[in-house]
Order: structure tokens, then sequence, then C-alpha cells
């Protein structure tokens, strides 16, 4: 199982369900990307990474859940259902599993080495504490990261702009990569 064939199957079921599981899948491949070592060729880019830009990321796929997890499981539009069904999905015809660091990033033992990350993090969304806990753990492991929290706002933040909250941490989330990514050319 390569990084590169690992997800991107199962994400093709996910892309074709619900709005919050399809965005809980997305951070959770995005970051399993990142870990992936393009010298072995399993890197989808084929290249060297710049910067991990994980969005409300979901790291951990296992049934463990963080304080945030049980307090807003329900009403807070990403749902403890949408996340069981989601991880259900991502595995589904696979001999993978959530505790496998490729798809839980957060379980992996060692995070040195990786590209410098932008972690955002909503206020009222149930991998609010995952996401955080895993740019704590990058930083541990002498990652370069960046961790932001919206604290008003929910889970798919990212697609409310309407809200001016949400406009706003995008507009952070704009210049932040443009600073990051100008800084490696």
């Amino acid at each position: 199982m390569t990084c590169a064939t690992t997800s991107t199957e199962r994400f093709q079921v996910i892309l074709r369900s619900s709005l919050p599981a399809f965005i809980y899948a997305g951070c959770a491949l995005t970051a399993s990307v990142w870990l992936c070592d393009p010298s072995a060729g399993d890197h989808p880019s084929g290249s060297a990474r710049a910067l991990q830009p994980l969005i409300d990321p979901a790291v951990d796929l296992t049934e463990a859940r963080a304080p945030s997890g049980r307090l807003f499981a329900d009403g807070f539009y990403l749902t403890e259902n949408d996340r069981q069904w989601c991880t259900r999905h991502y595995f589904s015809g696979s001999e993978g599993d959530a505790t496998d660091p490729r798809a839980s990033p957060a379980l992996r033992e060692d995070l040195s080495g990786l590209a410098p990350a932008i972690v955002i993090t909503a206020g009222f969304d149930p991998l609010r504490d995952e996401g955080e806990a895993y740019a704590e753990a990058l930083r541990r492991a002498r990652t370069r990261v960046v961790l932001d929290r919206a604290p008003e706002l929910i889970h798919g933040f990212m697609n409310m702009t309407t809200v001016p909250a949400a406009r706003d941490a995008a507009l952070r989330l704009a210049g932040m990569l443009r600073a990051s990514l100008a800084l490696t050319k």
C-alpha cells in the first residue's frame, strides 16, 4: 500500500457523499499525503513538499475522541455519525485501518522532517483539539508550524465565506499561504 494509492480510491466514494464527510475526509487525505516520502516515489506530486496547509484537520481516524470531539459530537455541522460513516467508507474494500499512521498521521511516531505547516482549527469543531494536538506534535518534532484558531466558527467554515468571521479566517489563511510560499522560492 503506497501513499499515493492508499486513499485516492476510497476518497472517490467520499467525494460523492455528504459535504461534512467530504470535508472531514479531505483533511485526513491532505495530512496523510504530507507523510509520504517523495524520494521513495510515493508522493503524488513526485516532488519535495513545501507547505502543509491543514484546515480543520482530521488526523486521527480511530475511535479515540479528544474532548472537543465529544463536546461537539452533535449539532455543530460535522456530527459523530458523519465521522463514523466517513471512516467506514474511507477504509471499505481496503486492507488498511484507522491505526495505520498513513491514514491517521497523528499516530505516526516520527513527525520530523515534514514540511512547515499551517494548521487552522475552529472553536466549535469536533476536530479542534485533535488538530491542535497535531500542531503541537509537529512543533515538538521541530517542524515549523503556525496554529490559528477561529474561535467562533464550526467545522467547514472555509466554505462559509459569507459569514464575516469565516471570510476573515480565509483571508488570514490566504495571507499565510502567500507569505509561506514566497519564502520557498
